[in-house]
């Protein structure tokens, strides 16, 4: 659990200060937006935690 604490830690701080124009740019990810990208990472740290 303390590199889960850890890496869930670390993408607060990388999506704390971005905007909502931030959200809508496309990622380094062909078709996904910033926004689809995290909420992808959030989602499997759900699936962690269940």
């Amino acid at each position: 659990m303390d590199l889960f604490s850890r890496s869930w830690t670390a993408l607060r701080a990388a999506v704390e200060d971005l905007s909502d124009e931030d959200m809508e740019r496309p990622s380094g990810c062909t078709g996904w937006l910033v926004r689809d990208l995290v909420c992808h990472l959030v989602i499997d740290a759900q699936d962690v935690l269940i």
